[in-house]
């Protein structure tokens, strides 16, 4: 090969070869620089079942550009050669460096931290690189890290194998690949770097690429092989059986890198460190100044505040920390900021145990006593009902409190004596000393979106979904009065997640806007609500630590800033407590997490952002995946099946809409403006989508082809335009060419039916107060299903479409 030309790439020298082939270096004649040349196996090449797919699968890894990972440049093929232009490296691989002795921590750690850092991007984009080992990472003369291979092991079939046991010396590059695609029973990867999964021919999601790095970084710290054995079958036999030994590492290896390691290298992946993003964390904190052994664990907590926020190192901070494990729901305990360094104290480490498979309510964040004694959640045991539950710290046992079946979202009582909550669209509280539940009001709106109390007895909530207001109502009971409006002309939409401070009088809350200078955490008092003034940028749920904090979650990373309650301003940076705390899936900032008074915080424990998309046949069963996983919304397939439009949330929780190829499995982005695109149908041709925008400050209907160059328009009719509400399409049927949609008003919801074929002005279907959501009509266009509260909670009704009857409720 050496002195040939394909393409326009001259092959100068060959670098290696591999199971996925020959690697060479070649001149790029056209744009004047070295390039890597993968020259993939001819077993490989001629297969075109392989190849399509490959090609699929390398779309995808070209769009990773991070500088720690090497990038693709693209597939060339010449006379039946096909080969992948590659960045090309120069520099050492670890496996090389590693082969001379440990390397000493601080460069390890350097060196891991940027392996964390390319990971953490491909993963954000649904990529698993599933083949992570000292060879796939080089290190330059400057000290840049550079991840290669990424994605190539699920994307490549495999060399043929040898029928004859490899050395000891080779397991460290031997692959054993899936033939046809990634299945389940078949292996991807290299033996000595798999994990457990992977070693078992399991699915491989971000987990495996967790446990790879924590073997990574083990053999960096004491130059050995962490598997090891005869055959690959003596090292996938060791993977799974051997535990785990940090004995090996260097005595001066500091406690949070042991910590760290142990949790990687899990090899139950429900317990292993869920995301990558949390490594990357704690290797930034030891390197920002703890020193490399002898720590007291206590100080974790100290080291991630001055990570963060190394400015302030002349204010002393102590934390103590305890981690209250309840099947996914964790406590910190942070104690007030002192003026005098403290006796430091060991962490505190316990387990408690829960009922079997107990759920947890993704929408309802655990919510810890004003006392700190206390932690209250909403749970659901297999095939039962969510309720509320409590643990007190005090006590051995978690314990369901009777007569809470179907709440959500729990809140306390300053004095810490009862317990508010929202069942059957009614706000409660359950007196904890007697059991008795009483009602305080009904719901204006329909969704609850966070409650608070302050200590003379007024409750202020937020209700009404994407639209949602404040409402204040006393404890006692009563009517639910609005507190404030929304001001239009700063483009308010919402206003969510209300939260008293100390004084009871100042309430913070979420402004939702799309001109993002209005849009944020804001402060108002009962007096003057009116009169209000933002704190913080963005959509972060917030909370008032007594330190003087303002606690949020951003990306999975709790933060506490600074925060002075008099002058309502924040007076510090912000700097992070905690990693891997879970959110809702698709707002990584809609933390769930509460404190209390005395400085307990709770939260739930991290998880996994991204949703894979799988196709279903109607007996349930799953025969295949479409695309990567992403952080996908809502999902629509198009009439003519040959298309999948999904909303996707970026970084800050903003959606946009992409189009999915359903036999390609490629992905195309169909708006890019900074606004909410959601709620999306497909025109009966397949050929237009019709979404909803908050562009405007209102959520209006827009409708856009599938070329992402065209823009997009409203209805020529207007409809879908309705001023100072919400319009969303919920569908377009074939039959009549019916557009169906819904308006969201401040007090009323409304149902309506436009046939877009000149039938009239549209019809109105329903319009009341109660709940109601995802109305389809039926292929033949004779009947409407849809779920409503009327009952109290969400039920489905299917009833005549456009046509006289009775509904009836079919769900149970």
């Amino acid at each position: 090969m050496i002195g040939k030309s394909i393409s326009h790439y001259s092959i100068t020298a060959k670098l290696g070869q591999g199971g996925m082939g020959e690697v060479y270096r070649a001149a790029d004649t056209r744009l004047n620089r070295q390039v890597a040349l993968k020259v993939l196996p001819q077993v490989f090449a001629k297969d075109e079942q392989r190849m399509a797919r490959f090609e699929r699968e390398a779309r995808v890894l070209a769009s990773l550009n991070h500088p720690n990972i090497a990038s693709i440049y693209g597939l060339e093929e010449s006379n039946g050669t096909r080969v992948l232009v590659m960045e090309l490296v120069e520099g050492e691989d670890l496996s090389r460096r590693i082969a001379r002795g440990p390397i000493p921590q601080e460069e390890a750690l350097e060196i891991a931290l940027q392996v964390a850092e390319a990971l953490e991007n491909a993963h954000e984009k649904g990529i698993v690189h599933r083949d992570l080992k000292p060879a796939n990472v080089k290190v330059t003369a400057e000290g840049v890290v550079k991840v290669l291979d990424f994605g190539l092991a699920k994307a490549m079939a495999p060399a043929e194998m040898s029928s004859v046991n490899p050395s000891a010396s080779d397991l460290a590059d031997s692959p054993t690949m899936a033939p046809e695609g990634t299945v389940p029973g078949l292996i991807l990867g290299t033996a000595a770097y798999m994990s457990p999964e992977q070693a078992r021919g399991k699915p491989a999601d971000k987990r495996a690429d967790i446990w790879s790095f924590g073997v990574l970084l083990w053999e960096m710290l004491t130059g050995q092989s962490l598997f090891s054995g005869e055959t690959i079958t003596d090292v996938l036999a060791a993977i799974m059986t051997k535990e785990v030994s940090l004995e090996a590492l260097p005595p001066s290896t500091s406690p949070s890198v042991r910590g760290l390691l142990m949790r990687c290298l899990r090899k139950d992946r429900r317990r292993r460190l869920p995301d990558i993003g949390s490594a990357r964390l704690e290797l930034q904190e030891v390197l920002a100044g703890a020193s490399p052994g002898g720590e007291a664990p206590s100080m974790k907590v100290e080291e991630a505040v001055q990570a963060g926020g190394r400015r302030h190192r002349r204010e002393r901070r102590a934390w103590v920390s305890a981690v209250l494990v309840l099947t996914g729901l964790c406590a910190f305990l942070v104690v007030r900021r002192l003026t005098e360094a403290p006796e430091l104290r060991p962490a505190v480490h316990f387990v408690l145990d829960t009922p079997a498979d107990l759920a947890f309510d993704d929408f309802s964040p655990s919510a810890v006593s004003p006392d700190g004694r206390s932690i209250a959640f909403v749970g659901a045991p297999p095939g039962g009902t969510a309720q509320l539950w409590i643990r007190r710290l005090e006590a051995p046992e978690i314990r369901a409190l009777p007569g809470t079946e179907g709440a959500e979202a729990p809140f306390w009582s300053p004095d810490s004596e009862s317990i508010a909550f929202i069942a059957e669209r009614e706000l409660r509280k359950l007196v904890l000393a007697s059991g008795t539940i009483q009602r305080i009001c009904s719901l204006p709106q329909a969704d609850f979106n966070g409650g608070t109390w302050n200590g003379e007895g007024t409750i202020v909530f937020s209700a009404g979904g994407e639209t949602s207001s404040l409402y204040s109502v006393s404890a006692g009971g009563g009517e639910a009065k609005p507190l404030m409006s929304h001001d239009k002309s700063r483009g308010e939409t919402a206003h969510f997640d209300p939260e008293f401070l100390p004084d009871g009088q100042h309430i913070m809350f979420v402004v939702w806007s799309p001109k993002a200078e209005n849009a944020g955490l804001h402060v108002a008092s009962l007096q003057a609500p009116g009169e209000r003034r933002r704190i913080l940028p963005g959509r972060a749920r917030s909370l008032y630590a007594t330190s003087g904090h303002l606690l949020f979650v951003r990306e999975g990373i709790l933060l506490a800033q600074p925060f002075d309650p008099n002058r309502l301003m924040t007076t510090g940076e912000a700097v992070p407590i905690a990693s891997a705390v879970g959110a809702w899936i698709n707002d990584p900032n809609e933390g769930s997490f509460s404190v209390s008074k005395t400085g307990l915080v709770s939260w739930m424990s991290h998880v996994a952002a991204n949703v894979r998309l799988d196709w279903v046949n109607r007996e349930g069963k799953r025969i295949g995946t479409l695309g990567e996983p992403g952080r996908y919304g809502q999902i629509a397939l198009s009439p003519d099946n040959r298309r999948v439009a999904a909303e996707v949330a970026d970084a800050d929780g903003r959606y946009d809409l992409w189009v999915i190829d359903a036999a390609r499995g490629v992905a195309s982005r169909l708006t890019t403006d900074p606004a909410n695109e959601r709620d999306r149908v497909w025109s009966p041709d397949s050929r237009e989508i019709l979404f909803s925008s908050d562009a405007s400050g209102d959520q209006n209907l827009l409708l856009k082809g599938l070329q992402a160059s065209e823009p997009a328009a409203p209805r020529p009719d207007g409809i879908g335009q309705t001023p100072g509400q919400r319009d969303i399409a919920e569908g377009w049927a074939h039959e009549g060419n019916t557009l169906l949609y819904m308006t969201f008003g401040p007090q009323e919801r409304g149902l309506w039916a436009l046939s877009l074929d000149g039938g009239g002005p549209p019809q109105a279907l329903m319009k009341n107060r109660f709940g109601l959501d995802e109305p389809q009509v039926s292929p033949d266009g004779r009947w409407l299903a849809y779920m409503s509260t009327e009952s109290g909670r969400y039920e489905v009704y299917v009833g005549p479409f456009r046509r006289r009857g009775e509904s009836v409720r079919v769900s149970t």
